[in-house]
């Protein structure tokens, strides 16, 4: 069995969710909602209900503990705020190795380079314990800091993707970009020492 993520940085402690957190799950997504929906559709009500959070953070536990998602938060170590939320979902194994990366920021928190060190984070977990091969992460055109955010992690785009989700009714395009565990170790041992 693989272990729980426990990771930390120098300013994020990124792991799923407990019971304990949830009304600070329900105010990350309070307090963000207007901001999350300008590129995501818009979650459903219940997720702002503390009872059904807690359902749902169970919910996540047991998918990771199925091999099928790592859908995590990243907490300030001093506040027990969520700053943002990391998820690495539909896991595909057998020859593939793959998975599906999300992402979301507190709109307080944008250019503080919080998103780029929890997402560097859950890399490092998806292609260290989680022994994944592939990420991939998609993105609207539009969305010019998450295109920047994802090649600057080392994600080399590759395709355009017309009509590819439906957000908000309207099907959008979609920027396709990937990283594998070859390219994440040669950046990771390349970059420059602190």
């Amino acid at each position: 069995m693989r272990p729980l993520p426990d990771l930390h940085g120098p300013r994020l402690h990124v792991r799923l969710g407990t019971k304990a957190d949830a009304a600070a799950v329900v105010r990350f997504y309070r307090d963000n909602d207007d901001f999350i929906s300008r590129t995501q559709n818009r979650a459903p009500p219940d997720h702002l209900d503390e009872l059904l959070v807690i359902d749902g953070l169970a919910h996540r536990h047991d998918e990771f503990l199925r091999d099928r998602s790592c859908r995590m938060f990243a907490f300030d170590p001093a506040s027990g705020e969520v700053v943002a939320a990391v998820n690495l979902s539909n896991f595909v194994r057998g020859y593939f190795q793959a998975c599906y990366l999300g992402y979301a920021v507190a709109e307080k928190h944008q250019g503080q380079g919080l998103m780029s060190e929890a997402v560097s984070l859950a890399l490092s977990f998806a292609f260290g314990p989680l022994e994944l091969h592939r990420v991939m992460a998609n993105h609207t055109p539009d969305n010019l800091r998450s295109g920047r955010l994802l090649l600057r992690l080392g994600f080399r785009v590759e395709g355009h993707a017309p009509r590819y989700l439906r957000i908000h009714g309207q099907w959008r395009d979609h920027v396709l970009t990937a990283l594998n565990a070859e390219e994440h170790a040669l950046r990771i041992s390349s970059a420059p020492r602190a």
